[in-house]
């Protein structure tokens, strides 16, 4: 076990080689590198998945166990989450300056709001600058303080956005399940909410299509939904609330006290002339405080200001009376027209999303401190607000328009997206990185897509810009696949193609890179007949502009033959396998590249049942490992450990008997490899079937062999990672009964057969018979092995995983302090071996609510990690993403308060609470 540790932990970071580690067949088109990472983490050191639960002092759910390399997931159903913490979800405004309390409005709204019976939805329609997000910003931080359980703020300017939120909100209170997409995790969301009656908010903000929204809203229980939009068909969801302008008291009141002049004649002339609109009277505000003026001068000002010379409209769009006027006027306040960097941080917030942007972004060479000057200058002249959390810039959609169109009018438009892009491109991550830094990635997809949105073909012209801008949505797409949130990256794919067969020329190779990610989401949705086809055209296309001999046609090629082998075609696959591999070897191609394709290929004859053909093709990859890596690298070790799998006529001979059991426990953490939450479409199926032909075969040879036993192992993982619970209890329960009636079972521990069963148990959410299968096995290694050894503490790991995941979290804490202990005193206080222990109790703490004790847990193991196993080493990174996820949490009963980012932190990675608790196998 200790061997097959290191192996795969050392190959999880080789790509392309890595790869195999998740399955001994590749999937195509998920970025191998990504697959390697995660597999090993969750392979290597047998991390479970998702505990699907909110931090709260219950630990309820699923638990994930990978073993061999067929990695398997155990699922149970996701459980609600209770306690008594807060959920806060989004990017929730925080108050502006001298904000303007609306009671009337107030009052209105949360007596819509707060109906009984069926969930009452209060949609806010009206032009833009009214302050319709303003007052749902504010009515949802009263419902903070009012201590709603559960406070959701969701985008919703388009499909995707909404999905991505509502997927949010039910990862953060344990939903979403090991084998959801972000639909199926919405729909979950909803029926949850709607079979509670506690209160809770969802605001919908900036909503576009109301059709679009109807599946996400509740239909009974007890939470409130309000609607921003300026569509006045939102009426048809719920209670219209139609919001004006100021009253003429509230305008009155607002200049009063934002400019500190009492002037009431000017004061209402100023308002007249800007019709009232709460977004320009803050404009307005700003920059007669800033420049201490009065009423009529501002007036005159505002009056000789040309909109029509300085702005380019684009057809059907009108600003609110005196709104762009007032908004030039407040730009060239702050700056604007200067370059220096409050302009060049304008003109970045105009082109990315306004729900919020990292301060980090904004940058731009300058240093934190200098930076976040700047932004509080920006925003005491109200050109933008802070999250509440203060870690994203918000600007709002009309300010927005207003500093695009003097771009577009000054010819710099394009180079602000030419720097925007650039900005996105130093933030981007490798898709090995994509589940560990999920929530990065859905913050960066956020901006990527709004990017896009502000470049319209009728502005921006440069094709570069456009193919660099494909690039990006490109990006996103994969990110999208690596955390299979298949729902949103089949929206965004097709229109990524789309949008490159449009704009880009037909030869260009992003046109069928688009493509070829279109494929891998149709593979992965189970759309197998589109999905061969488009990956057929595509890898023809690409034949036919770079030739036949170019790596990366050889790579679209290796893509088919891997997909040929997803969907059964065996006999295409091979055929095409032998091609490139015979073209691989006649090119100067890099010898990994060789060593992944002639494994690929012997792995395609196996599956086949051509048992002579794949040994051989496994001893030609064994050759070219040993040649380039050595005969102790792990590439080779795993081309041995398949190659003894191949079954013919005679069965190889068994390993040899297991000396001692294995002695390092499993890893509770959130960053679990594609094991969690991939292949749980047609790749696990088709495994399934390929697992079940070779434990067939194995039986009729071999009955109750030691390959047996571990061939029936790898099935019973295979059917929990696609929820096939049951079956995989009985087969594990018969597995068990097999290995204990065999006369010579020194090649099996009896244990982790055992441990097997507990975890399927474990996944069906039967904690006591997990408990109960772990001590039985604990008992006999303290009496074969002593109390104090390793192995016998790694039992001890289990039942005080098993006793989190029961909800005793107090009892769970103390028990990972004592094999936290016991293992300082086997291993040393420092010892490399500590580190999981460590990280272990970092989790408990974690799921007790205690960010800071979590955060020394992981920072400790990390530290260990680093010193032993090296700062790139996939384990050192495991304990980091743990540390960094702990970090900026702060408590909800603090008052909000802004962060500067330190050194080196993400832009965003900023969730407010804990990510539920994942135990990883």
């Amino acid at each position: 076990m200790a061997r097959r540790t290191r192996v795969l932990l050392a190959l999880g970071v080789i790509s392309p080689v890595g790869y195999w580690l998740i399955a001994r067949y590749g999937v195509p088109g998920i970025g191998w590198s990504a697959l390697a990472v995660g597999a090993a983490v969750a392979a290597a050191l047998r991390l479970p998945g998702r505990t699907t639960n909110q931090v709260s002092g219950q630990v309820h759910g699923s638990v994930v166990q990978a073993g061999r390399i067929g990695t398997v997931v155990l699922t149970g159903p996701p459980a609600v989450p209770t306690g008594p913490h807060q959920v806060v979800v989004g990017e929730i405004p925080k108050e502006p300056p001298d904000f303007q309390a609306r009671p009337s409005a107030g009052r209105h709204l949360s007596a819509l709001a707060g109906r009984s019976g069926v969930v009452v939805v209060c949609a806010m329609t009206g032009q833009r600058g009214v302050g319709k997000s303003q007052l749902a910003a504010a009515y949802a931080r009263d419902r903070i303080r009012a201590g709603f359980p559960l406070v959701a703020w969701i985008a919703a300017e388009t499909p995707a956005l909404v999905l991505a939120g509502m997927d949010e909100v039910g990862v953060r209170l344990g939903l979403r399940g090991p084998q959801d997409d972000v639909r199926s995790t919405a729909a979950r969301v909803r029926s949850w909410l709607e079979n509670r009656n506690e209160p809770a908010l969802l605001v919908f903000d900036n909503a576009t299509d109301a059709d679009a929204l109807i599946p996400f809203i509740p239909a009974s229980g007890g939470t409130q939904v309000v609607i921003t939009s300026t569509h006045q068909s939102m009426g048809n969801l719920g209670a219209l609330f139609v919001l004006d302008v100021f009253t003429e008291e509230e305008a009155l009141a607002f200049l009063a006290a934002a400019t500190r002049r009492h002037d009431h004649r000017g004061a209402d002339e100023l308002a007249h002339e800007l019709g009232r609109l709460p977004l320009a009277l803050a404009q307005a505000a700003a920059v007669v405080r800033s420049q201490r003026l009065d009423y009529p001068t501002y007036l005159a000002r505002l009056r000789s200001t040309p909109v029509e010379q300085y702005l380019v409209r684009r057809p059907g769009e009108s600003y609110p009376h005196g709104a762009a006027e007032a908004i030039l006027l407040s730009l060239d306040e702050v700056g604007f027209t200067d370059g220096g960097l409050a302009a060049r941080m304008l003109q970045l917030l105009a082109v990315l999303s306004p729900d919020g942007v990292p301060h980090a972004v904004l940058r731009l060479g300058a240093t934190a401190a200098e930076a976040d000057a700047e932004l509080e200058r920006l925003a005491a002249g109200s050109v933008v607000t802070f999250s509440v959390d203060g870690e994203n810039v918000i600007m709002h959609r009309l300010v927005q328009r207003v500093i695009r169109d003097r771009c577009a009018f000054d010819g710099t438009l394009e180079a602000v997206v030419d720097t925007a892009i650039t900005r996105l491109r130093i933030l981007l991550h490798d898709e090995s990185e994509a589940l560990q830094r999920r929530r990065e990635s859905d913050a960066l997809i956020r901006q990527v897509s709004a990017l896009w949105e502000h470049c319209p073909v009728d502005r921006v012209r440069s094709t570069a810009l456009f193919g660099a801008l494909i690039e990006l949505r490109t990006w996103a797409v994969r990110q999208l696949i690596q955390t299979t949130d298949l729902g949103r990256a089949e929206l965004v794919a097709n229109e990524v193609a789309a949008d490159a067969e449009r704009l880009l020329p037909p030869d260009d190779l992003r046109v069928h890179e688009a493509r070829h990610d279109l494929a891998t989401v149709y593979l992965y949705s189970g759309r197998v007949a589109v999905a061969i086809d488009l990956r057929e055209r595509t890898a023809a296309g690409v034949e036919r502009l770079l030739g036949r001999d170019h790596a990366t046609t050889l790579r679209f090629r290796r893509d088919l033959a891997a997909a040929y082998v997803l969907t059964g075609r065996l006999g295409q696959a091979i055929a095409l396998y032998e091609s490139v591999t015979a073209d691989v070897q006649r090119l100067p191609v890099d010898r990994a590249t060789l060593v992944a394709y002639l494994h690929e290929l012997a792995s395609a004859y196996d599956r086949a049942g051509r048992p002579t053909e794949a040994r051989t093709a496994f001893d030609r990859a064994l050759h070219e490992a040993e040649a380039a890596f050595g005969a102790d690298h792990p590439s080779a070790a795993l081309i041995r450990e398949n190659r003894r799998w191949v079954v013919e006529a005679e069965p190889p001979a068994p390993a040899a008997p297991a000396r001692g059991v294995a002695v390092r426990p499993r890893l509770l953490g959130a960053t679990v490899g594609v094991v969690q939450e991939g292949w749980v479409s047609g790749r696990a199926h088709a495994e399934i079937s390929a697992l079940r032909d070779r434990l067939d075969r194995l039986q009729a040879r071999v009955p109750d062999d030691d390959l047996v036993v571990r061939a029936c192992g790898e099935l019973v993982r295979a059917y929990v990672r696609v929820g096939r619970t049951e079956e995989a209890v009985a087969l594990a329960e018969h597995n068990l009964r097999v290995a204990g009636r065999r006369a010579n079972p020194g090649g099996i521990d009896l244990g982790e057969v055992r441990d097997e069963l507990a975890l399927t148990r474990e996944a069906s959410g039967d904690f006591a018979e997990a408990a109960r299968l772990y001590a039985v096995t604990r008992d006999e290694r303290a009496a074969r092995h002593g109390p104090g050894s390793a192995a016998t503490l790694v039992s001890e790991d289990h039942l005080a995983r098993v006793t989190l995941a029961s909800g005793h979290v107090e009892e769970a804490v103390e028990r990972f302090r004592r094999t936290l202990a016991a293992a300082q005193r086997i291993f040393g206080a420092e010892g490399r071996a500590t580190a999981p222990y460590h990280n272990n109790l970092g989790r408990a703490h974690e799921a007790a609510g205690r960010p800071e004790q979590a955060f020394d847990c992981y920072a400790e193991a990390a530290a260990i990690a680093r010193e032993r196993l090296g700062l790139d080493h996939a384990e050192t990174g495991f304990y980091q993403s743990n540390a960094a996820r702990v970090r900026p949490i702060k408590s909800l009963g603090q008052a909000p308060r802004s962060r500067a980012p330190a050194p080196g932190d993400s832009p965003f990675t900023t969730p407010r609470l804990a990510a539920p608790p994942v135990i990883g196998e």
